[in-house]
């Protein structure tokens, strides 16, 4: 019809995920399918017919064909094979891409876990860039945040250089800290205090 379309946040986020892996790999391999190991009499045939096959290919490759007048292993060698790139330096890592927006407490949720990123971005939409044991958050195409992953325990990662100058006094707080300063004073204020936090989603929101 001529008109833009919106492609869904999942299906922007599989893609996402999609592409970061073929840049990782430089290429696509089919996933292999699992060996039937109980069945020998079928592996035993498989490795004979794998056998001969090899010794075709061989004479195939090494064929000098007319209208080229060279093998297709000469091919490969002179043509091909200078133009190869090296392997990634690094093991591929499974990585999955998520689109979030950053909190009113300078964090964002990556599976029911907060992740501190600066606090100039507040409320921007980021990316998440999630591995088995790490988090990585994206602004604009650069990287912003890393934290080791966490979880799925509703607590907070945060990095003490994430938070705005005027708040960075709330670090150093912990809800058994405020308990404990609370009991000092006196039963009513630790009541109280207990009440605040208990209320909360989150106990640092009653800090």
């Amino acid at each position: 019809d001529g008109q833009a379309r919106t492609i869904p946040r999942r299906t922007s986020s599989c893609l996402r995920t999609f592409r970061s892996g073929g840049e990782q790999r430089r290429g696509f391999t089919p996933p292999s399918r699992a060996n039937p190991g109980h069945q020998r009499g079928r592996l035993l045939r498989r490795l004979s017919h794998n056998a001969a096959t090899r010794e075709l290919r061989d004479r195939l490759n090494d064929k000098v064909t007319r209208h080229l007048g060279a093998s297709r292993r000469d091919l490969f060698e002179k043509i091909d094979k200078p133009a190869l790139k090296p392997l990634p330096a690094e093991p591929y890592t499974y990585a999955e891409w998520k689109r979030c927006r950053v909190g009113l407490d300078d964090h964002v949720d990556i599976g029911r876990h907060y992740y501190s990123v600066p606090h100039q971005l507040l409320r921007q939409k980021l990316w998440a860039r999630i591995t088995a044991r790490t988090v990585e958050i994206f602004h604009s195409g650069q990287r912003v945040a890393a934290h080791a992953r966490t979880s799925g325990n509703r607590q907070h990662s945060t990095c003490r250089e994430h938070i705005p100058p005027n708040h960075r006094f709330r670090a150093d707080l912990t809800p058994e800290r405020i308990r404990r300063q609370a009991a000092r004073i006196g039963p009513q204020t630790e009541a109280f205090v207990e009440v605040v936090m208990r209320e909360r989603r989150h106990p640092e929101q009653g800090f």
